[in-house]
């Protein structure tokens, strides 16, 4: 790639979101189903190369595919954009860092000649300190404003474990004087979280069930009243889920009231991302988030008219008050507000994900390429796995076959960026730009028709 700055770089990103969730991954008992989550994990990490601006070294888990990489340098005017992979990877990509000398050593070269550096990552996590603290031990000089105040590193895990969260929202809606969480309780075992489900189900009430750490809907379980007949019904039923997975083992569970969501705001799922820094609080962007069955995060939606202003409006303030509650634990870093608006239009946050999230590189996307007034005049879909049949082909062949309606269509701006390619499987990840959502889904239609007429 081009490179007129030479070695000039602003910012090193750590793609890490495989070791942000090696809790729950190395859970997994079968190794093929182990080995499966962790190149999916792995796989996301393609998305880093959307997030900040140029000037920017990118540290993925494998080398980015070099076709998607050079199309969307040239796409967004990239023109100082550095990928770097590690020889060897098992889930941490900061140990594999760690352990591999030649990265090592490429990556204090570049700490070295651009003092004052940004290094950042997807998340942080005990191995992305265990590197930052490797870089300072060479007396390095570099920054990490992603990186909480060294009193608060606790923060992290806290804040993005559910008991955590639910704790800190109870002190907030004190506060705010109004209830920002569905009413819920924390548990100490499975016998603990299977006796007040049951107390929901006595009181006419549906529940969700949800381990202490999870990931992407993986130990959620929804207990709706309508679908079991009986109270022995429920206890049978989440005794098998309890006994099927060695997530729900040793750990603490919430047990909290579900509220049936208002598909027609944010498709039932909306979150708000905030960024915290040293000054306090901001929100970046509002979303709806494409779930299956619930549960299972595969995208999102965001943009012009996506929300109206009264619902902008109280994801505005429950996303200050929680930020501000954050910065004063000493909290840095990006977060976003997981919400159920219920059918009177109230909206329930029901978690936080302390790191960066499915839709950042989306915002980034926006903001890069339309501008700062992107909200106002576009509306983007996102997709991060998109089957598009059996076998796999190459970047340019993927590429070739939607050319049709790839980004910028006939100049305009609008049409598909591609964001992830698979080399293991047939499937990418991709943005839609357009105007309106009428407009996005078209777009969409002609898209799925390319791959599956």
């Amino acid at each position: 790639m081009k490179n007129d700055k030479k070695n000039s770089y602003k910012a090193i990103i750590i793609a890490n979101g495989g070791e942000a969730f090696s809790g729950v991954l190395n859970k997994i008992e079968d190794k093929k189903e182990k080995k499966r989550k962790i190149m999916l994990e792995h796989y996301l990490s393609e998305r880093a190369m959307f997030w900040e601006c140029d000037d920017k070294v990118v540290i993925t888990p494998y080398l980015i595919n070099n076709s998607l990489i050079n199309k969307n340098a040239e796409l967004f005017n990239f023109n100082n954009l550095k990928n770097l992979a590690p020889s060897t990877i098992n889930i941490s990509l900061s140990k594999a860092i760690i352990n591999d000398r030649s990265l090592w050593n490429a990556i204090v070269k570049i700490i070295k000649d651009n003092p004052g550096i940004n290094v950042s990552s997807y998340a942080v996590t005990e191995d992305f300190m265990l590197l930052i603290r490797g870089f300072k031990k060479r007396n390095l000089k570099f920054t990490s404003n992603e990186k909480p105040e060294q009193e608060s590193e606790w923060t992290v895990s806290y804040l993005d474990s559910k008991v955590g969260f639910r704790l800190e929202m109870n002190k907030i809606q004190s506060s705010l004087k109004e209830s920002i969480v569905p009413e819920g309780f924390i548990c100490r075992d499975k016998k603990e979280a299977m006796n007040i489900a049951k107390w929901f189900y006595k009181k006419k009430r549906s529940c969700v069930v949800k381990v202490n750490y999870g990931e992407s809907g993986w130990g959620t379980v929804i207990l709706k009243i309508e679908d079991f007949g009986s109270i022995e019904v429920l206890e049978k039923g989440l005794e098998r889920e309890f006994n099927s997975d060695l997530i729900w083992d040793k750990t603490l569970i919430v047990v909290e009231e579900f509220i049936k969501p208002n598909k027609n705001i944010g498709g039932g799922s909306p979150s708000t991302e905030v960024y915290v820094d040293d000054y306090g609080p901001k929100l970046t962007y509002s979303c709806g988030q494409l779930l299956v069955n619930q549960k299972e995060f595969i995208g999102v939606a965001m943009g012009n008219k996506y929300f109206n202003d009264d619902i902008n409006s109280k994801f505005k303030n429950i996303g200050l008050a929680v930020g501000k509650r954050y910065w004063e634990l000493g909290y840095r870093g990006f977060f976003d507000i997981d919400f159920v608006i219920s059918s009177q239009g109230k909206p329930y946050a029901i978690e936080t994900n302390n790191r960066r999230t499915g839709g950042t590189h989306v915002f980034d996307i926006a903001r890069n390429l339309l501008g700062r007034q992107w909200g106002k005049k576009f509306y983007l879909i996102s997709r991060d796995s998109f089957k598009y049949g059996n076998k796999n082909l190459s970047s340019k062949i993927i590429m070739d076959k939607m050319s049709d309606i790839m980004y910028p269509i006939k100049n305009n701006k609008k049409g598909i960026v591609v964001t992830i390619i698979d080399e293991c499987l047939p499937v990418f990840g991709f943005v839609i730009i357009a105007n309106d959502a009428k407009e996005a889904n078209q777009i969409y239609r002609k898209l799925f028709n390319v791959w599956h007429k």
